[in-house]
């Protein structure tokens, strides 16, 4: 029966268990340590998989892949079609030739300037215009790191070194190396 008193209007009445029945407390099921653990490997996976470091990323890459757990950048644009590299040739007056290559940045953390030479070329070598303008500074600067013992650069050839991307189950094939651009550098070492 319900009273009009107001304090126990407010009161919302507990639902009552059945007589000769006491309240029971949860117990885990068989199964719920298992599917606790599944569910911290999973997280420990995907977060392990967007890493920035790269040795974590490798060791986790066959389980994530066969998992689902990852996408590839396939499902955004499609691989590129050549593999590259770029490096140049620094002609000596004594006809001598010292090979430059950009700077190994793995060693930095993160790898996070691992990048930056590569994606540098390829700007330069997108634009002609860009490329003049660029290029003969960047012989002078390379031929002046090259100078020593009274040897003096005349020359910097750059180079580019590719190879087609192979298809899925081919092997790569062979690297072509061709000559982009000769820069003649002055006695004081600019480029011309």
């Amino acid at each position: 029966m319900v009273s009009d008193d107001p304090a126990s209007r407010a009161r919302v009445a507990a639902p009552r268990l059945p007589p000769g029945t006491a309240r029971q407390r949860w117990r885990p099921l068989p199964g719920d340590g298992l599917l606790s653990v599944f569910i911290l490997a999973i997280l420990i996976v995907v977060v392990l998989a967007a890493s920035p470091f790269p040795q974590l990323r490798r060791a986790v890459a066959p389980v994530a892949e066969s998992t689902g757990l990852t996408q590839s950048w396939a499902m955004f644009a499609r691989p590129p079609a050549q593999s590259s590299t770029m490096y140049a040739e620094v002609e000596m007056a004594d006809g001598s030739i010292e090979r430059w290559t950009p700077p190994d940045e793995r060693r930095y953390p993160l790898g996070l300037r691992a990048e930056r030479w590569r994606t540098w070329w390829e700007k330069v070598m997108a634009a002609e215009q860009k490329r003049r303008r660029v290029l003969p500074p960047m012989a002078a600067w390379i031929a002046q790191r090259r100078q020593r013992d009274g040897r003096r650069p005349v020359r910097v050839r750059f180079l580019r070194r590719s190879r087609d991307t192979p298809g899925v189950g081919e092997s790569p094939g062979a690297w072509r190396v061709e000559v982009t651009d000769v820069i003649p550098l002055g006695p004081d070492g600019a480029g011309r």
